[in-house]
C-alpha cells in the first residue's frame, strides 16, 4: 500500500489517498479521500509501520502555512490516535517528512521554506517513539558543496542501506540568468 498526495480541481485541495498493487507496476486506488478537509490541505505523507500500527505523517495547513503531524493507524487503517502537531511555528511550511528508525531511535527529516518561498533548508529531530520529537536543527550541507551559489535544500529523503544512513535531497544552484535544480546525496 502506498499514501500519496492528489489534488481535486472541483474543492481546489490537495489530499492523502491510498492505492495498493500486486506487483508494483499495476496500482488500484483504495481510498481516494483517505485524509480530507474542505478547510486546510495535505501533503507529502510518509507511512511507516511498527508493532501493528501505521504511523502516518504529512504537512497540513493552508497554503503558507504547514506543519509536520501525526496520525496513527491501525493494520486494517482505524484511527487510533487522532492528528498531532509534531513541528510548530507560525510562519513557515514545514513538509516532506522522510523517516528511518536506526539504533532503536527514530531519526525524522523534512524541508523547512520561508513563507515567501525564497529559501529553504533541512532540518532533523529525533524521537524514541514516533510521538514525541526533539526540537528540530538545521542540517548544515553547504559544509559538503562547494558552490556559494546554492539558495534552496529541499525534499529529503533518508534510509539505511548496508548498515549506513544515506540522504538523498534536492538543492538549486542559482546563478545570476539561471537556477539549475538537481537531486544530491551523501552517505554516512
Amino acid at each position: 500500500m502506498i499514501f500519496f498526495q492528489t489534488y481535486s480541481r472541483i474543492t481546489k485541495k490537495y489530499f492523502i489517498s491510498t492505492a495498493v498493487s500486486k506487483n508494483l507496476t499495476h496500482w488500484k486506488i483504495k481510498n481516494k479521500k483517505f485524509l480530507f478537509d474542505k478547510k486546510i490541505n495535505y501533503y507529502s505523507p510518509f507511512a511507516l509501520k511498527k508493532s501493528n500500527k501505521v504511523f502516518l505523517y504529512y504537512s497540513s495547513g493552508k497554503k503558507n502555512l504547514r506543519e509536520i503531524k501525526l496520525s496513527i493507524f491501525n493494520n486494517n487503517l482505524k484511527l487510533l490516535k487522532d492528528e498531532k502537531n509534531i513541528t510548530k511555528n507560525n510562519k513557515l511550511i514545514d513538509y516532506a517528512p522522510s523517516i528511518i528508525i536506526k539504533y532503536n531511535q527514530w531519526i525524522m527529516l523534512f524541508s523547512r521554506w520561508s513563507k515567501n518561498l525564497k529559501k529553504s533548508k533541512i532540518l532533523f529531530c529525533y524521537s524514541i517513539d514516533g510521538i514525541k520529537w526533539s526540537v528540530p536543527k538545521t542540517i548544515n550541507l553547504k559544509i559538503f558543496n562547494k558552490s556559494d551559489n546554492i539558495t534552496h535544500f529541499s525534499e529529503p529523503c533518508i534510509f539505511s542501506k548496508n548498515n549506513k544512513i544515506v540522504l538523498y535531497f534536492e538543492e538549486c544552484i542559482q546563478t545570476r540568468n539561471n537556477k539549475k535544480w538537481q537531486i544530491s546525496y551523501l552517505t554516512q
